[in-house]
């Protein structure tokens, strides 16, 4: 009898109710609770902070190699298509005569390149004639573009672009560069040049085929050629900034080839961040 009100006990204590809320003055339940201390709150806000710091390192980590990485594809693409055109360029004046022809252009290639040798026998007659019609067909600058060799660069403003290739003088003519206003155009810094020549070169070179700036997508955008000029389309990295063209000639051999550079992240060529395309 003493075991079964004792297991009853036990029971009933188990299924009691929960205490009732403490009560407060006037009987009234007390809601108070207990608020934080202001160092709590500094270390809570400490930890946020810390918290977003890490966060946004990781954003921008995230971002600068994703642009990287983007500007490597983009600018491998364009220098597929010089490169190709590079070579045609480059095989074609390896097999040109340099013996005097009809056309007038040719023959003050063959005769500047003659300056360098003895003889058309000569090694270094045939490089100096391949690398002129590199320069001419792969400027890397306005200067080039209408004269690729400083020799025939007259000694006063002209309208003269004689050994110049005629499909990058009538462009650089629409954008309001001329020979004759050297003046104007000759402050715009060489990447903004160089950005402008490549896609130049990839749709009016003497191999050019059919390429045109749609073909390379995000690889060209506009870029700002300064007061008195209007913006015009070039080659420019993710970061949407020009890039530099680089010709290495290679002592005028077939191994000569072009680069393509961008400054990178910080925007500042021949630095650790420059993202340098070549074949």
């Amino acid at each position: 009898m003493l075991l079964k009100k004792r297991r009853r006990a036990s029971v009933g204590q188990a299924f009691q109710p929960d205490a009732p809320p403490r009560r407060g003055q006037a009987g009234k339940p007390d809601l108070r609770r207990r608020a934080f201390t202001l160092v709590e709150l500094l270390v809570v806000i400490a930890i946020i902070a810390v918290l977003m710091t890490l966060t946004a390192a990781a954003v921008m980590r995230f971002t600068g190699v994703g642009l990287a990485s983007a500007t490597k594809t983009d600018l491998g693409k364009v220098n597929t298509k010089l490169n190709e055109q590079w070579k045609g360029v480059t095989d074609a004046a390896h097999k040109d005569t340099l013996s005097d022809t009809n056309d007038k252009q040719h023959n003050a290639y063959v005769q500047r390149a003659q300056m360098f040798g003895t003889s058309n026998a000569d090694k270094a007659v045939r490089t100096k004639y391949v690398q002129l019609r590199q320069t001419q067909a792969f400027p890397t600058n306005f200067n080039e573009a209408f004269w690729p060799d400083a020799y025939w660069k007259p000694g006063s403003p002209s309208q003269s672009a004689s050994y110049a290739w005629p499909g990058y003088v009538a462009y650089l003519n629409e954008l309001g560069i001329r020979p004759d206003n050297e003046s104007q155009w000759g402050a715009i810094s060489l990447d903004v040049q160089a950005s402008v020549c490549i896609l130049m070169i990839v749709q009016k070179g003497p191999k050019a085929i059919e390429a045109t700036g749609d073909n390379f997508g995000s690889a060209v955008g506009l870029v700002d050629l300064g007061s008195g000029f209007s913006q015009t389309r070039g080659v420019v990295d993710a970061w949407r900034r020009p890039v530099l063209l680089t010709r290495s000639s290679g002592g005028g051999g077939k191994s000569a080839t072009l680069t393509v550079t961008s400054a990178g992240k910080d925007g500042k060529f021949n630095t650790g961040d420059d993202i340098v395309v070549a074949p």
